[in-house]
């Protein structure tokens, strides 16, 4: 990776002192239970004790490597972020550029939402709204995760659709619109075939010459009226 391809995040797993591998190893268990832990039953509920149970620690055991309930916090917040970092990646790093690229990335990006990291994020996102000391740790994480996902996708992504101007259009219409569909798993009738159909339009709007076109007008009409703005 170049440097600017590095996350700019601390990695809460990392130890300087004592048995490093062993410790490194008992933070990262402690911190994908606390992961779980937010992702099944939310900030309300988020506590030490909670937490040790979920591994068999005790709460004196998390406490060593956690002192307090803040830097526990921080902590998963870091380790959430690099975990959805670190899963963007792998799927980047395993699509073949060829003319299905777009089709599996969906497909992939649907996958993830699906993960622990994607509900305890969004447990994160929520509370950070009225939760001040907890917004001073997760808003820059979360642009440092914005930053991080449009350096991959520089990365990995086809020349073809670097050299697109609506590649943030499109890239923005997959990451938001799957993220709310899967948040909003409350659909009362004909769930499926609703999913579906929302699937199908975003696959329509980022995978064919249709959509590029309608991509194409949404963005020049855009690209015209900050022209006008500056005149």
């Amino acid at each position: 990776m170049t440097e600017s391809n590095q996350l700019r995040l601390p990695d809460p797993t990392r130890v300087d002192y004592g048995e490093f591998n062993k410790s490194s190893r008992t933070r990262r268990q402690l911190l994908h239970a606390a992961m779980t832990h937010l992702a099944e039953e939310g900030f309300s509920n988020f506590s030490a004790g909670a937490i040790a149970s979920r591994v068999n620690f005790t709460r004196a055991a998390l406490l060593y490597h956690f002192p307090n309930r803040a830097a526990l916090i921080e902590a998963v917040v870091y380790f959430v972020v690099r975990k959805r970092i670190e899963i963007y990646e792998q799927a980047m790093s395993s699509l073949s550029l060829d003319e299905k690229f777009g089709e599996r990335l969906i497909e992939h990006a649907w996958d993830h939402l699906q993960d622990d990291s994607f509900k305890a994020f969004c447990e994160l996102s929520t509370i950070a709204r009225s939760n001040q000391e907890l917004s001073k740790i997760f808003q820059p994480a979360l642009n440092e995760y914005d930053r991080m996902r449009r350096q991959l996708a520089f990365t990995y992504f086809p020349e073809s659709l670097l050299a697109d101007p609506t590649l943030d259009l499109r890239r923005d219409l997959v990451r938001y619109l799957l993220e709310g569909l899967a948040q909003q798993r409350g659909m009362s009738y004909a769930e499926r075939e609703r999913t579906e159909n929302i699937m199908r339009l975003i696959r329509e709007l980022v995978t064919t010459k249709e959509g590029e076109g309608i991509l194409s007008r949404a963005v020049n009409r855009q690209s015209a009226l900050e022209h006008e703005l500056d005149r």
